[in-house]
């Protein structure tokens, strides 16, 4: 498996430009071959000028995607390193499962040619070495020697000790050549090899020239071996705590590296010089420690987290040439490699999400379609910003734009729902359960039903979806939902359910309560009653919606709002549960680790039984936000197909409350190497691993949750204003002001005339 250094964090030490400038007006650069008689940035001083850059803006021509094979197997993880030479980029993927012990994991050499345009992807198969037979092969980093040969480094392990960390030559086509042990030179170069705290070795980071020598970065300097794997020279800097780390490669395979010095907060780039066997130093007017590349019209190109900028090392003049915000294609993206096209035009490699994408650029833009747009009305937008620019990536005839707000979201908010029901709003919505349900009613919206097709819905919980439907269609998806419960104890209640009626009588028949409920957070009698009352009202013997009636002049209701007031309190704690003091308990299940904790504190004594209901099963299904389509939107099918990849498996694995039914067991690994008293873990994706508590025996609470989530049905939404009154009146009885007859009484007529206006 790649074993990860990671290096400094990237910084900016001054800008070189200013990134307002507006220059869209201004002719492109032109990219003639230079005359190096004339300047050689080789050989030459570097020149820096204050003038900005003034030669046009360079644009977006196209996407490329597919750099990355795709296997017909779902693996659980896939990890790509990148590399990029002249005009080509290379990616190496390593496909793993996280459950799977026997190393067997596959590995893919892939490439796109500019020169052709083409993408091409090949197996790599590791060589049966006699010498290393029986042994661990654990591939750490790769580089490209020439567009005929790349070099894998691979860690050699005998009962988990390094005997070899060999650079293994393989041509193009997969062919293995040879291989040389680099092991014995980093063992004598200090700051080449990492012992960990729990005795894993590391080794860091290994280059190769054209000419099959070896570079060896080691914390201060740069260790240069020949194609024997024997020292040659070392490339150091005279400043006090420095550091060393990999530039950029020439187009003609040379590696360039950046010395940092901390002290002086200075930094140089320097590549070696075979003829003098030294390093070749050149300016300390670096900007930043970011992805760079050289043209050979002498322009380096350097990129932040959404721009890119040029730098002409004869003139001078320096400046931002391309900006994703600024052409519409959204925030955070984040350039990791940059290469050179055959027309001197930059291939910007961005990997801010799990699929890299490579955009290249041009002196035109690329041709576009009318965009979709999406209007997000909700807080924190990240994921949804992130998926629509990353669906965008391939679908350029219609990209997703994204409209969110600059300033006051309430505002935004009023706006963007004024235009929809208008007829000219946006053609994707991100929006609360309630305004879902107001716009529906307001017949603005398309039915979502066959979106996301029958083996699609298969994997995920229909629980979960059915928070999204109203009237029997599927009006909103909902990307995220949790499960809500109440856990009692087997002994008290074995059932998986239970009435009003029978929870009352248990509090009754047990005097020993203090509180009919208890939680970790703060439970107000007013959240008791909730909890307690109105979680299910539409099958509560108070309100029948299809016939416009209600009874909370009920006994049953006036009783439960006088047990509300008589055991519950503000204070709350789990040990009052666990310690018979508490009919039930709301722990925090919103996801498997909290699910964990809660029950792990409660012991194996507990199961979840459900809020009180007469249907049977008052486990709930809770949805905060949904995707709607305006019933007016163009371009179904790119929009269907847009929704329908956010329920996928390696987004949805992105998020806090997935609603896909396969991400649970196959998150959850094994891991007892782990620096943790936890070795049962979680993963999120993206080598996020979150301790879980477990059962005495050990084990996991996998099966509970599992039966739980499966049971769950999707909490009635549609008596929202119904729930507003009970809690608006019960606070008078619960303050004092008063009786529970009389409150009841005043219910009743408040939603029996609710019921008779909506009808």
């Amino acid at each position: 498996m790649f074993k990860k250094i990671y290096g400094l964090v990237l910084f900016l030490l001054f800008s070189l430009t200013a990134c307002g400038q507006d220059a869209e007006d201004i002719p492109p650069p032109s990219h003639a071959e230079p005359d190096h008689s004339i300047y050689d940035w080789k050989t030459e001083d570097w020149r820096y000028s204050d003038e900005m850059y003034t030669g046009g803006t360079y644009y977006l021509e196209k996407y490329i995607s597919g750099l990355e094979y795709q296997p017909e197997q779902e693996y659980d993880n896939i990890f790509s390193q990148y590399k990029c030479l002249g005009a080509n980029i290379y990616a190496l993927s390593e496909y793993s499962m996280y459950n799977d012990s026997s190393d067997n994991n596959l590995f893919y050499l892939n490439c796109y040619e500019d020169t052709t345009g083409e993408i091409w992807h090949r197996r790599i198969e590791l060589p049966m070495m006699e010498e290393y037979r029986n042994m661990v092969f654990s591939v750490s980093s790769f580089d490209i020697l020439n567009p005929q040969e790349y070099v894998l480094f691979v860690n050699v392990l005998e009962e988990e000790k390094t005997r070899a960390y060999l650079a293994m030559h393989f041509s193009m086509e997969g062919d293995f050549l040879s291989a040389i042990d680099l092991y014995p030179a980093m063992q004598a170069s200090e700051g080449c090899i990492i012992e960990s705290a729990t005795g894993q070795t590391f080794f860091t980071n290994v280059y190769v020239d054209g000419e099959e020598q070896y570079f060896l970065e080691a914390d201060n300097r740069v260790v240069v071996l020949d194609a024997a794997g024997k020292p040659l020279a070392e490339l150091t800097w005279d400043k006090e705590d420095s550091t060393a780390f990999y530039a950029m490669k020439t187009a003609q395979g040379e590696p360039v590296f950046e010395l940092h010095s901390n002290a002086e907060q200075e930094r140089c780039l320097v590549m070696y010089d075979s003829t003098a066997s030294q390093g070749r130093f050149f300016t300390q007017q670096l900007p930043f420690t970011a992805p760079k590349a050289i043209s050979n019209d002498n322009v380096l190109y350097y990129g932040d987290s959404g721009s890119l900028y040029r730098w002409n090392l004869y003139t001078g003049d320096n400046g931002i040439c391309f900006n994703y915000e600024k052409l519409g294609l959204g925030r955070n993206n984040f350039m990791t490699h940059i290469a050179i096209s055959d027309t001197g035009f930059p291939l910007i490699l961005d990997r801010s999400r799990e699929k890299a994408i490579i955009c290249k650029l041009g002196p035109e833009p690329g041709e576009e379609g009318d965009p979709i747009r999406l209007a997000s009305l909700v807080k924190d937008s990240s994921f949804i910003n992130s998926s629509a620019v990353m669906f965008s990536q391939e679908h350029m005839e219609h990209p997703i734009l994204m409209q969110q707000a600059e300033g006051s979201l309430a505002d935004f908010r009023t706006r963007a729902l004024a235009d929809l029901i208008a007829g000219n709003g946006a053609d994707i919505y991100y929006v609360s359960g309630e305004d879902m349900r107001s716009l529906y009613e307001k017949g603005v919206l398309a039915d979502l039903s066959g979106v996301l097709g029958e083996d699609l819905r298969e994997s995920l919980y229909e629980g979960a979806l059915s928070c999204g439907v109203i009237d029997g269609r599927q009006i909103g998806l909902p990307l995220e939902a949790y499960v809500t419960s109440l856990l009692v104890s087997d002994e008290l209640w074995p059932e998986d359910s239970w009435t009003l009626e029978e929870a009352l009588t248990v509090m009754e028949e047990h005097p020993e309560f203090e509180k009919i409920m208890t939680s970790r957070r703060y439970m107000a009698k007013i959240n008791a009653l909730r909890l307690l009352l109105l979680q299910d009202l539409p099958n509560s013997p108070f309100l029948d919606m299809d016939a416009g009636t209600c009874d909370f002049n009920n006994p049953l209701f006036i009783r439960a709002l006088e047990m509300v007031d008589e055991a519950t309190g503000d204070n709350s704690s789990p040990s009052i549960m666990k310690e018979g003091e508490a009919a039930s308990f709301y722990p925090n299940m919103e996801n498997f680790v909290d699910f964990s904790d809660e029950m792990s504190l409660m012991g194996e004594g507990f199961h979840p039984v459900g809020f009180p209901t007469e249907a049977g099963n008052g486990s709930y299904w809770n949805a905060d936000y949904f995707l709607v389509v305006s019933a007016q939107a163009e371009h179904r099918e790119l929009i269907d197909a847009y929704l329908a990849s956010l329920f996928g498996w390696q987004r949805q694995r992105e998020l806090s409350h997935p609603v896909r039914n396969d991400i649970l067991e196959k998150s959850i690994v094994y891991m007892d190497d782990y620096p943790t008293e936890l070795p049962w873990k979680y993963s999120t994706g993206g080598g996020q691993y979150h301790g879980l508590r477990t059962k005495p025996d050990g084990s996991p609470w996998t099966e509970e949750y599992k039966d739980i989530l499966d049971r769950a049905v999707s909490r009635p939404q549609n008596t929202y204003y119904i729930e507003d009154i009970i809690l608006e009146e019960a606070r008078t009885y619960l303050s004092g002001v008063k009786t529970a007859k009389q409150v009841a009484e005043i219910i009743q007529n408040r939603v029996q005339l609710y019921l008779h206006e909506q009808q």
